[in-house]
C-alpha cells in the first residue's frame, strides 16, 4: 500500500530522472532509482522526517519539507491523509522558482 501521493509534476521528475539515468549504466542507474523509492517510503513511514521550509510553506499554505537522497532532493506537503511529492529536482538544478511556482 502506497502511503504517499505523487503530483503529477513529480510523475515528469521521476520520469526525466528514468530518462537522464539511460545514459548510465544500468547498475547504478538502477541503484539511484531504488535509493529515490526507498527514501518515498521512508517519508510516508515518518514524515515529519525531512527539513522544514517556511518559504515554501507560507506560498502553500500547509508544511513543506524535503529530504536529501544522494544528488536528489524530494519535496512535500503535509496537510493531507498522506504527504504529497510534489517535486524531485536534482540539487544541481534551480529549484526555488519552479517549486513557488507547483505550489501555487
Amino acid at each position: 500500500m502506497t502511503l504517499y501521493q505523487l503530483s503529477p509534476d513529480a510523475r515528469r521528475d521521476m520520469a526525466e530522472i528514468r530518462l537522464y539515468l539511460t545514459q548510465l549504466p544500468v547498475q547504478p542507474a538502477k541503484k539511484i532509482v531504488r535509493e529515490i523509492k526507498a527514501m518515498l517510503r521512508r517519508i510516508a513511514e515518518n514524515p515529519y522526517i525531512g527539513q522544514t521550509h517556511s518559504d515554501l510553506t507560507r506560498i502553500a499554505g500547509q508544511e513543506v519539507r524535503s529530504r536529501l537522497c544522494g544528488t536528489y532532493r524530494i519535496y512535500y506537503r503535509l496537510g493531507q491523509l498522506v504527504p504529497e511529492v510534489f517535486a524531485i529536482r536534482h540539487t544541481a538544478r534551480e529549484s526555488r522558482g519552479i517549486l513557488a511556482k507547483r505550489l501555487q
